[in-house]
């Protein structure tokens, strides 16, 4: 079975640095994998989520996702395979204000055909299977018809999460979703994370500068520790 994402002799530069903000030799997380990155502030975690997700094109190097090598696409391609096979939860979680609670979680099947045909196949219809996955969140049906903008910060993340998880992508990707949580709404967020992939059998990047998650985890690495964008012997 191919990996959710495999990196050989990945390098980044942005334009205008002398040096490479990313030099990773191999990164391979597994099909079902829970893996925790972290990195300090400007490490390049961000960017190699930009990387993975299509939005960033890697200079040398492979960088391929379920699979897919990500430089054999166009972008256009890439915002497709994106928008199909990938779940995002940011740290600001990016939901759209204007909108009701549901019609968020609903947004991605608007841009994929694959997700929108998998949620067609399930047992209820997507609006149904939408209220489903806030309630498992623990969001009821008061909470669901009002605009986000009107949701405080705990129940904005959980909307986000359940965005991502709508129509089951096989990979889903953390950027720091707990960061503006106390201890109490963060636990309460990894639990939900949790139980919600057991359920789908996705792959989870979860990226975070927060020590206190890696209990969560069964694999934990550190972006210094693969990433060789230090050593100033290696220009761009």
């Amino acid at each position: 079975m191919t990996s959710a994402v495999s990196l050989r002799q990945l390098r980044f530069c942005w334009p205008g640095n002398s040096q490479p903000t990313l030099l990773i030799d191999q990164l391979d997380i597994a099909r079902g994998e829970r893996v925790f990155l972290k990195g300090a502030s400007g490490s390049g975690k961000s960017t190699l989520l930009q990387l993975l997700a299509g939005v960033l094109s890697a200079g040398p190097g492979q960088v391929s996702v379920l699979g897919q090598p990500m430089a054999a696409l166009s972008q256009a391609a890439r915002d497709q395979f994106r928008a199909n096979h990938l779940g995002f939860v940011f740290q600001m979680f990016n939901l759209l204000p204007y909108l009701s609670t549901i019609d968020n979680v609903l947004l991605p099947l608007s841009f994929s055909r694959l997700r929108a045909e998998r949620v067609a196949k399930g047992p209820r219809p997507a609006a149904e299977q939408a209220q489903h996955l806030l309630q498992a969140l623990g969001l009821d049906h008061s909470v669901q018809q009002r605009r986000v903008n009107q949701l405080s910060v705990g129940q904005q993340q959980r909307v986000a999460l359940a965005r991502a998880l709508i129509g089951a992508p096989e990979l889903v990707i953390c950027d720091e979703p707990t960061s503006a949580i106390d201890t109490p709404q963060r636990d309460r967020f990894m639990g939900l994370l949790f139980e919600q992939l057991e359920q789908t059998g996705a792959s989870l990047l979860f990226v975070s500068h927060d020590p206190a998650l890696e209990v969560h985890f069964s694999r934990c690495l550190t972006l210094e520790s693969l990433n060789g964008a230090a050593k100033e012997s290696d220009q761009c």
